[in-house]
């Protein structure tokens, strides 16, 4: 089973319209779809992210340190979060693996590079907006550039698998 942990800003996720899901909930499903497609299998991706704590705790560490692949939904919430960093920077520390090419900054909305706490490698940097608006890309608004994206992220995942 493919192990991906994504790891996000929990303001990231809220729904603010009725019946209007989450946008971190429907990226999930809407990139284990396409990977399952194109795998030709259903392939689940395990989420664990739990703000309750003030770091990382032992079920968080296990699941970092078990993780296939380390998606970050890249907003200024995220990167001014204490917890979304210590997610990142251990993941980032791992040794088992080259971590650098199995993370993937899915950049949500745009943020200031003075608020990133880690240093990123930007090699598989996915924008889902656009920069002349700064409009974030969801099913809703702009759904061809959206699963454009998601298609080439489930893409660049089935070629680490």
């Amino acid at each position: 089973m493919t192990k991906i942990y994504l790891s996000y800003a929990y303001v990231d996720n809220q729904n603010f319209e009725d019946n209007d899901r989450a946008w971190v909930s429907a990226f999930k499903d809407d990139l284990e779809n396409e990977i399952s497609f194109l795998l030709g299998k259903i392939t689940p991706i395990t989420i664990f992210h739990d703000k309750q704590f003030e770091s990382p705790n032992l079920l968080t560490i296990k699941y970092i340190r078990a993780t296939d692949i380390f998606i970050s939904i890249g907003t200024p919430a995220y990167f001014l979060s204490d917890y979304c960093q210590k997610e990142l920077n251990l993941y980032l520390r791992r040794d088992d693996i080259q971590p650098t090419q199995r993370l993937f900054l899915v950049d949500k909305r745009p943020f200031m590079e003075a608020t990133l706490q880690a240093s990123l490698p930007l090699k598989n940097f996915i924008p889902f907006y656009d920069l002349s608006s700064e409009i974030e890309w969801s099913r809703k608004n702009s759904e061809e550039k959206y699963f454009a994206q998601i298609s080439n992220l489930a893409s660049q995942i089935k070629g680490l698998l």
